[in-house]
């Protein structure tokens, strides 16, 4: 396969375990499974869903998979360095000060690195 380009396919899955699944019928899906070649990384990228080719391009699922990653990154530094993962509910009030004084470090301290990395790079 050339290392470059995007391919969208249409891929059929089988779902279930013959194993677990008491009827012995295949249960086959078709998902499409898109794959774009990164250049800096030097790796396929492979995103495997069930959007519509007419609604959403290639380039369109490259773009969605990679706001989700971003999220995903978000909350996973939310949860660890934040405390996210350590709140407590009993209290609804205390409950909101401790989101909004997470939400409010983690943009401060964006700002704060993006100011330092900047300040850095002019000099």
């Amino acid at each position: 396969m050339p290392k470059i380009g995007v391919f969208d396919l249409i891929c059929s899955f089988h779902i279930g375990d013959e194993r677990i699944n008491k009827v012995k019928t295949p249960i086959l899906k078709d998902f499409r499974v898109i794959c774009a070649w990164n250049p800096l990384a030097e790796k396929w990228h492979l995103y495997i869903t069930n959007l519509d080719k007419e609604v959403f391009s290639a380039d369109d699922i490259h773009e969605l998979y990679r706001f989700r990653w971003v999220c995903e990154l978000i909350f996973k530094e939310l949860k660890g360095d934040y405390d996210l993962g350590k709140m407590l509910l009993g209290n609804e009030p205390m409950a909101f000060i401790h989101i909004y004084s997470m939400v409010l470090r983690f943009i401060i301290s964006r700002d704060l690195f993006t100011w330092i990395v900047s300040t850095t790079l002019k000099k």
